[in-house]
């Protein structure tokens, strides 16, 4: 498990206990220009935490710090973390095609970049948001990524 404590499975229904059970204070968001991410930092936020976000456009989440950059980029990963205890990682390359090259570098390299981060920062909780295409890495390019991050995480 990384060293961060556990894991929390995440959908609409599993946010409120998300919020209950981090008992953090400061969090970080990837992905937050997404609609999950989006949602994810908005209650967050609405919670009382001190939200800090990550993503390639602004998040447009109210309350919340926005960093702008990509995963893949080391130097907007160690600005975003910055004081974080928690982090909640939705950022991905989703899209029904596209070059493996291009999932790997975000999907894998992207949460390698963001869990070694996190590792050096002290952060105590890790959220890693995966996918059910994960599951069945033989079909595609996104699932197999996926899973290679997985499984960085679970490491």
């Amino acid at each position: 498990m990384s060293g961060f404590g556990y894991d929390v499975g995440l959908d609409a229904a599993g946010m409120p206990d998300l919020v209950e059970r981090l008992e953090s204070r400061r969090v970080l968001v990837t992905g937050a220009s997404g609609l999950l991410g989006a949602g994810v930092a908005r209650v967050l936020a609405d919670a009382g935490n001190d939200v800090t976000t990550l993503q390639r456009r602004p998040s447009g989440v109210p309350g919340a710090r926005d960093v702008r950059g990509s995963v893949t980029d080391p130097a907007a990963v160690e600005e975003a973390l910055t004081g974080a205890d928690t982090v909640v990682h939705v950022a991905a390359k989703v899209s029904v095609s596209g070059p493996e090259h291009e999932y790997e570098a975000v999907n894998v390299e992207g949460t390698r970049i963001l869990l070694h981060a996190a590792q050096r920062h002290g952060v105590r909780r890790f959220v890693h948001v995966s996918s059910l295409s994960a599951r069945e890495p033989q079909l595609s390019a996104y699932g197999a990524s996926k899973r290679a991050g997985e499984d960085l995480v679970a490491a």
